[in-house]
C-alpha cells in the first residue's frame, strides 16, 4: 500500500512566506499519519520545487527511518525545465546531499546510463543508446557491437540464455519504468581501399604483395598478433584515419613508395575521404574490411602493384 503527498500549495522561502521548518513540520504532519495508517511506500509527487521536495524527503525520512522506500518525483516542462526555475545540481552536489545508500547509482536514467549498464556484458564491446517513440510507448534502442563472430542471437553468458535474453534481462533491473528496451547490431559499413604500391627494384613483386596481404588481413597472423583489419581493431562510430594504413604499408620490406588512390565507403563512393585522410561512421556503425573475394560488399582492398622484379 502506497500514499501520497503533493506540493503544499504555497510558496516557500526564498521566494514565499513559509519557512523552510514550517514546510518541514507541514509534511511531517502528514508522514505521520501515513507511517501509522502502515503503508509501505511512500510518493511524493508533482513538486515542482526542489527546495519543497527536500523538505518532504526530510520529514519523510523522520517519520519512518531508513526503511521504508520513498519515491520523490518532480513535474517538468516539455523542455525539461522544473516550472519552480530552480537551477539543476551538479552531480556531485547530488552524491554530498543524498543518502550514503544513493551514493551508487543503481537506475538507468539518461541514455549514457542505459549504455553505460549494457557495456557492463562481457560480450558487449560499445553501446549506444537512444530514445525513440513507437505506439504509445517510450522506447530505449540499444545499439551493440559485440565481440568478434557474436550476434545477438548467440549463446549469452547464462546457461539456456542467447545473447538479447541476458540484456534483456540485465537492462530490465535499471531501466526506468515505462521505458521499453529493444537491442540491435552495430550496422557494418564495408570500405573500398585501392593502393598504389611502388617495389623495390632488389624484391621480388608478388612475394611483397604477399606480404601486404598477409599484413592486412582480417585475422590472427602465424605470430599470435592481430591482422591489420582484424574487426576488433574497429569502433563503432569512431573515425578512421588513413595515416596509420599508409604508415603499415611502407613499412613492409621492399616497398619503396605508397599512395592511396580510393578510400570510401562502398554504399557511399567518392573522394572525401581520401581529401580528408579519414572516414566517421555514423555513431551506430562500424567499419569492416574482410577482403575476402567471395564477398566484396565486406569491403575489398586492391593493390595496384608496380616495379620489383
Amino acid at each position: 500500500m502506497a500514499g501520497a503527498i503533493g506540493p503544499l500549495g504555497v510558496r516557500i522561502e526564498p521566494l514565499g512566506p513559509t519557512s523552510f521548518a514550517e514546510a518541514r513540520a507541514a509534511f511531517r504532519e502528514q508522514t505521520d499519519a501515513l507511517v501509522e495508517a502502515g503503508v509501505d511506500l511512500l510518493i511524493l509527487e508533482t513538486f515542482a520545487n526542489l527546495d519543497e521536495l527536500r523538505e518532504a524527503v526530510a520529514a519523510a525520512r523522520e517519520s519512518a527511518g531508513d526503511e521504508l522506500v520513498i519515491v520523490a518525483q518532480v513535474t517538468i516542462d516539455d523542455f525539461g525545465h522544473l516550472p519552480g526555475g530552480t537551477d539543476p545540481e551538479s552531480l556531485d552536489d547530488v552524491r554530498n546531499n543524498a543518502p550514503y545508500a544513493f551514493n551508487t547509482q543503481e537506475r538507468a536514467v539518461t541514455l549514457a546510463d542505459y549504455a553505460a549498464v549494457t557495456q557492463r556484458y562481457a560480450l558487449v564491446v560499445r553501446a549506444v543508446a537512444v530514445f525513440r517513440v513507437t505506439r504509445s510507448w517510450r522506447t530505449v534502442f540499444i545499439t551493440v557491437e559485440l565481440q568478434v563472430g557474436l550476434n545477438l542471437q548467440s549463446p549469452g553468458l547464462t546457461t539456456g540464455n542467447t545473447i538479447y535474453q541476458d540484456l534483456q534481462a540485465l537492462l530490465d533491473l535499471y531501466r526506468m519504468a515505462g521505458n521499453d528496451v529493444e537491442f540491435e547490431l552495430a550496422k557494418l559499413v564495408a570500405l573500398d581501399i585501392v593502393m598504389h604500391v611502388c617495389v623495390d627494384p632488389n624484391y621480388r613483386q608478388d612475394e611483397v604483395q604477399l606480404a601486404l596481404l598477409t599484413l592486412f588481413s582480417d585475422g590472427i597472423l602465424a605470430d599470435g598478433s592481430e591482422g591489420f583489419f582484424y574487426p576488433d581493431r574497429f569502433i563503432m562510430g569512431q573515425t578512421y584515419y588513413l595515416g596509420p594504413v599508409i604508415a603499415a604499408a611502407q613499412n613492409v620490406t621492399g616497398v619503396t613508395s605508397v599512395e592511396i588512390t580510393t578510400f570510401q565507403r562502398s554504399d557511399t563512393p567518392g573522394n572525401a575521404g581520401l581529401l580528408a585522410g579519414f572516414l566517421t561512421p555514423a555513431t551506430t556503425e562500424v567499419f569492416t574490411l574482410r577482403n575476402d573475394p567471395n564477398f566484396p560488399e565486406n569491403g575489398v582492398l586492391t593493390f595496384d602493384m608496380r616495379g620489383g622484379r
